[in-house]
């Protein structure tokens, strides 16, 4: 990511866990990020403002996706 780009927080993962697979996975399809870490445990996924349609698009296709799996599983 370039100096000067405006960067827009597209997750707020509840882990560190949680936010490596989300930066893998915007990764994989091209879209760069950054992960930015606060005192006290919050994070924040950051990508390029251009992009940050996009990138929160597949992010809920992907939560979906993973609700839809789960409610799936037997009980």
């Amino acid at each position: 990511m370039s100096v000067g780009e405006e960067l827009v927080g597209v997750a707020s993962p509840a882990s560190p866990i949680e936010a490596r697979l989300i930066k893998g996975l915007l990764e994989s399809v091209g879209i760069p990020c950054l992960l930015r870490s606060f005192r006290g445990g919050a994070r924040t996924v950051l990508v390029h403002a251009d992009r940050a349609d996009e990138a929160r698009a597949l992010l809920a296709e992907a939560e979906a996706r993973a609700l839809g799996e789960a409610e799936s599983l037997p009980d």
